[in-house]
């Protein structure tokens, strides 16, 4: 997986897929779809 331009490297681009794993699990939605996903991704990204 390439990291994305928000994350600098690698491990960076895997700490926040796990971090993204962890909060959609926390709270997931009744009806969830890709577009939920990648706004996990984004809050995430921005809180770090």
């Amino acid at each position: 997986m390439e990291p994305s331009s928000s994350s600098r490297d690698d491990a960076d681009a895997d700490d926040l897929a796990q971090q993204t794993w962890l909060a959609a699990l926390g709270r997931p939605p009744r009806l969830a779809g890709p577009a939920w996903l990648g706004g996990v991704t984004r809050n995430v990204s921005r809180m770090r």
